[in-house]
């Protein structure tokens, strides 16, 4: 077997090894469970080069820069601008700092859901008007092959990703020595759910919906508190989910159907990236009372500093302690479970989501008794 990538299994697939073979044989495929794989169809042109093994963050234990705890500096943050923050996720901050680099002439890689493919893919925004697309998260799996293989190494970008995308794409920048022309964000990272989920969820929906139109997988309807609510806009009905009845979400927070590196080989929570900059939404106590929607943003270098200053006219900040920053957020890997091959095979199969919830939620209650009587004891 050649040394590259096919000799590794339940990647991350972040796709930065497409972009860094030198023949271009390697592409980005979606599995038989739901995630995406750097697949090569013409061994027989690998030149043994290693390049692909040596950006791959799946393919080392340490971090690509660790950071320097005494230069991690965190804010809690938000748009001045009340009809971003309404349109995005949490604060606003994302679409900000791909709207400041935009403005000063660099280029925004960055994340859409195309509602005819039905999944989330990079796609580069040099304007503006580009950049609407990204506003929302989209807690699926992306497809980056579509805006990566877009980056050009002499020409400035702000690059956004989940932990291990960002870790992958450091080492790429660095072996190629482009660290200058790069500004790297990542995203506080729950896990990445199977997008076979994701569209069996849509298929279901479909005689209610018709086609799909548009989608926010986090809704502010309820308030930012309760955004874990899914918006679908179709042809024939306007849907709003929040969790509780949410097919979508009640499967994805069983922890049950994420991708298998999640639960063991992720080393990104929450301080550990290497990115410039780390945000998300800043639960705990610090703004609970505030429903608008607010940022955690963690500076973690000169750059991330850099990024904060040019935010200040556009943006709030106001500092915290790393304690508060990282209240409430996951801790550490995805609990293993053991009805996650059960959950993948009933998606593949097309057994109705409602009755693989039902399952899970009596699997794991015959697991753990005690989480059931505790519920019934709180009511």
């Amino acid at each position: 077997m050649k040394d590259n990538i096919s000799k590794l299994k339940d990647c991350y697939g972040c796709g930065v090894c497409v972009i860094a073979c030198p023949k271009k044989i390697i592409d980005l495929e979606l599995n038989r469970d739901g995630f995406y794989s750097p697949v090569i169809h013409e061994q027989d042109k690998c030149i043994d080069c290693g390049i692909c093994l040596d950006i791959c963050a799946y393919n080392h234990d340490e971090l690509a820069t660790p950071p320097n705890m005494a230069d991690i500096k965190a804010y809690g943050c938000w748009s001045k601008d009340e009809s971003v923050r309404q349109e995005c996720t949490t604060g606003g901050l994302g679409y900000e700092i791909a709207r400041s680099a935009i403005h000063d002439n660099e280029k925004a890689c960055v994340v859409k859901y195309d509602v005819d493919k039905m999944r989330a893919e990079h796609y580069i925004a040099d304007s503006i008007e580009d950049l609407q697309s990204a506003r929302g998260s989209k807690y699926i799996p992306s497809y980056t092959q579509s805006g990566f293989e877009q980056i050009k190494k002499d020409e400035r970008y702000v690059v956004f990703g989940l932990p291990c995308q960002i870790d992958s794409m450091r080492r790429y920048i660095k072996r190629f020595k482009i660290e200058r022309n790069m500004q790297l964000v990542d995203l506080l990272c729950y896990g990445a759910p199977s997008l076979l989920l994701w569209q069996r969820y849509l298929e279901e929906l479909g005689d209610a919906t018709g086609k799909v139109q548009q989608v926010k997988f986090r809704s502010k309807e309820y308030g930012w508190h309760n955004s874990a609510c899914v918006e679908i806009e179709g042809e024939k009905r306007h849907l709003i989910q929040d969790a509780k009845n949410s097919l979508f979400y009640g499967l994805f927070f069983t922890d049950s159907c994420l991708n298998k590196c999640c639960h063991g080989k992720c080393k990104y929570k929450q301080l550990s990236s290497s990115a410039d900059i780390r945000i998300g939404d800043f639960w705990g106590k610090k703004y609970a009372n505030n429903d608008q929607g607010v940022n955690v943003l963690i500076s973690f270098n000169e750059t991330g500093d850099g990024i904060v200053e040019k935010l200040k006219e556009r943006c709030v900040f106001q500092p915290a302690t790393l304690e508060e920053a990282m209240d409430k957020q996951m801790p550490g890997n995805a609990p293993s479970t053991p009805f996650r091959r059960f959950l993948l095979w009933g998606f593949r199969h097309g057994i109705k989501l409602k009755m693989l919830l039902n399952i899970v939620k009596l699997g794991i209650a015959l697991q753990h008794p005690g989480l059931v009587l505790n519920k019934i004891a709180r009511k």
